[in-house]
């Protein structure tokens, strides 16, 4: 089996793409240019700016893995579905997403370097250090998206951003 690695090596005439064309058009040519990523998004999540709702979000895929989690209600075992995802913007930095439970199955099949157009989503903050050392970091959850576009993901990507802290003292 031969698996590509499109980071690494981009496409060439003729290649066909994952999302089931063929690339045909030269890297000069303005209409295979990617999808523009929306820039600033992740920071003005992190920093709690006020996110333009007339625009969604454009974001590419890094990572995508689902996992299963247990559940229990009523004495009753359920198994629940998540994709977890990790996505970057324009300015090159990643930030966590998690699609919703009703379309993680979907959201398996997205690669790394998919380009998507969040339709409806949840920007949240998160807590990944504990109790000891509470340092937020931005997170979204994806209810809607539509997959538009692919390209290789760049080799440099920034460090995690951290949320700002806005808890008050009295």
């Amino acid at each position: 089996m031969i698996k590509s690695h499109p980071a690494q090596f981009l496409p060439v005439v003729g290649d066909q793409l994952p999302a089931g064309f063929n690339f045909s058009k030269s890297d000069d040519d303005e209409e295979m240019k990617p999808p523009a990523l929306t820039s600033s998004y992740i920071s003005s999540i992190a920093t709690f700016k006020d996110l333009s709702s007339d625009m969604a979000p454009i974001l590419q895929v890094v990572t995508s893995k689902m996992t299963t989690e247990a559940s229990s209600r009523l004495k009753k075992k359920n198994s629940i579905h998540f994709t977890h995802l990790r996505l970057r913007d324009g300015s090159n930095d990643v930030i966590t997403g998690q699609l919703s439970m009703r379309i993680a199955h979907e959201g398996n099949k997205l690669d790394c370097g998919d380009i998507i157009h969040l339709n409806i989503f949840t920007p949240m903050t998160y807590t990944i250090s504990g109790q000891d050392n509470p340092q937020r970091s931005p997170a979204i959850v994806i209810h809607t998206y539509s997959k538009i576009g692919y390209f290789s993901i760049p080799h440099q990507l920034n460090p995690p951003v951290r949320c700002i802290d806005v808890s008050m003292t009295t």
